[in-house]
This record gives structure tokens, sequence and C-alpha cells, in this order.
């Protein structure tokens, strides 16, 4: 072991010395100094190159928001509200279905008699809006007619202007719509029906729907505002403004629409109709100038007639 004692040289000999000695310390601290700092670069790169090369699991996608709710839900197995006194429809509607607002408490119900793509017998979808505390959107009635049938899965591809149709519970908007059902047109009987729809003054009660005929029995205005004559209450449980609706609606039927009695039918009928300028008026007769007499509006609505 040697010692280097820094003084003043003895000699010339004894500087150049010392300069050497100072100089090999010099390259031997840099080159370990040098050594150290590779193998730390190396290390860091190895382990940046590791973390690399480590499989890293796929990435999770984030769930989807959920859709908004509807503010209307389904009521399971409801009690029927309304019927239909119409021996061409039946009084058991074919499909029923009922919802009710989630925060108004409205109810709709949705009854159809017979099936759009049915040449042979008409067909009559009806909406019933008991209006409750939710807002109702008013739209123009080509509007409205276009997403009533987009509810159902058909069309409307054509329609034309409403005109106002006098029924015992008001003034009814109606107009001929053409209907394309399951993307195919249907057929002429199906082809040209009615749209109509009926908003309470009070709002109370909001009516919608589509009816139509047969080829040999074509929709008209009397036919369709007759339909709408024999809707019927039929439970409104203790929903007594919609009992009263009912009741007052009944003093104002249309005598055009009772059937004819029995005495009369050798007579020559002479049934006000509104024939639309594309039908015939060689029309058959419908349900409307059979036999039998008008049934009475039955449940909570149904009055005694006083005498």
């Amino acid at each position: 072991m040697s010692f280097i004692v820094f003084g003043a040289p003895d000699g010339p000999g004894k500087a150049a010395e010392l300069a050497v000695r100072a100089r090999l310390l010099w390259h031997k601290t840099t080159r370990s100094f040098g050594l150290y700092l590779g193998l730390g670069i190396g290390l860091i790169a190895s382990l940046f190159i590791a973390i690399a090369l480590i499989p890293t699991p796929p990435a999770t996608p984030p769930a989807p928001e959920p859709l908004p709710q509807s503010p209307w839900a389904a009521i399971e197995r409801p009690a029927g509200m309304y019927g239909l006194n119409a021996p061409d429809y039946g009084r058991d509607p074919t499909t029923f279905t009922a919802k009710r607002h989630r925060e108004g408490r409205g109810r709709i119900d949705v009854m159809t008699w017979g099936r759009l793509d049915d040449d042979a017998h008409p067909y009559l979808r009806l909406a019933v809006h008991r209006v409750g505390r939710e807002p109702t959107e008013d739209s123009s009635f080509f509007i409205h007619m276009v997403r009533e049938a987009a509810g159902f899965g058909a069309a409307v591809t054509r329609g034309n202007v409403a005109d106002p149709l006098p029924t015992r519970f008001g003034l009814f908007e109606a107009a001929d719509v053409m209907l394309d059902a399951n993307g195919a047109k249907t057929s002429s009987a199906k082809a040209n029906c009615m749209g109509f729809r009926f908003a309470s003054p009070e709002r109370l009660v909001r009516m919608t729907g589509f009816a139509c005929g047969t080829s040999a029995h074509p929709i008209d205005r009397q036919t369709l505002a007759c339909t709408i004559e024999r809707i019927e209450l039929v439970s409104a449980g203790d929903d007594h403004d919609l009992a009263r609706f009912f009741a007052s609606a009944a003093t104002h039927r249309d005598p055009a629409c009772l059937p004819r009695r029995a005495s009369q039918t050798s007579e020559p009928i002479n049934t006000p109709m509104n024939i639309l300028p594309n039908a015939q008026s060689s029309r058959q007769a419908n349900w409307i100038d059979q036999t039998g007499t008008a049934a009475p509006l039955r449940g909570v609505a149904a009055k005694p007639r006083r005498r």
C-alpha cells in the first residue's frame, strides 16, 4: 500500500511522479463511474423491455349507459274497461293491452278487432287514453296518425286532410289514410282505411285509432261514426268522472246509428250516408241497417231511463 503525500516536491522528478499518479487515479475513477453508469442504464432498459413484453389483459369496455326508462308501465292482466257493441266486429277484442303512466297515473287501453292482413273481415284498432296528470302532446293529425301506426308496425303512406266527424262523444277528426303493414302494401280492403282521433274539452279522455273495411263493404264516414257511437264503458271502477262522461254521451246518440226494427225491414232504408268521393253509392247494408234493438250502456255508467 502506498501513500501519497502532497507537499512540496523535493525536485523535478518527484513532481512528475505525482502528476502521473494523479492521472492514473483520475482515469481509474472515471472508468469505474462509466462502468457503473452503463450497468445502471442497462438495468433500467432491461426493466422497461420486460414490462413492455408482459402481455396486458384486454381493456374492459365501459358498461353501456342504461336506456331511459319509459314513463309508461304495462299492466299485467288488466281488467277490460271498454267494449264495442258492433256485430261486424264482435264484442270481445282480438287483442287487448293496457299501460299506466308511472307518475301521472293516466291509463291507455289499446284494443283491436280483427286483423289488418285479413281482407275478409273489417279491422278496428282503438286506443282510449284516460288522461291523468301526465302531459299530453299536441301535434298535427297526420303526424299523430304516423306515430300511432308505427306503434303497431305499420306506416301511413298517404293521408287526406282531416274533417270533423260528429259523434255522441263530440267532434272527432277523421280522414282517409293508406296503411302499409309489415313493409308490404296491403290489399285494397286494407289500403284505404280511416284514421280518427278525439280529445274531450275537459282533458279527460282521448281516443285514437284506425278503421278498415273490406272490399265488399268499404269503410265510410257514416259507418265509422256509428262504430264510434257503439264504444261503451264496461267498468270504470271508482272513476266517477269517466262514468259521468260516458253517461252524458249516452244521451246524445245518433238515431241514424240505431239498428232498424223488424217491422221496418220491408220499407226502404233511407239512412243518411256521407259517402266519400271514391265510394260507390251501391254499397251493401252494414250492421247499422240490421234488425235488433240498441244495447244499453253497461257498467257503472248505465242509468235507468226515467219514465
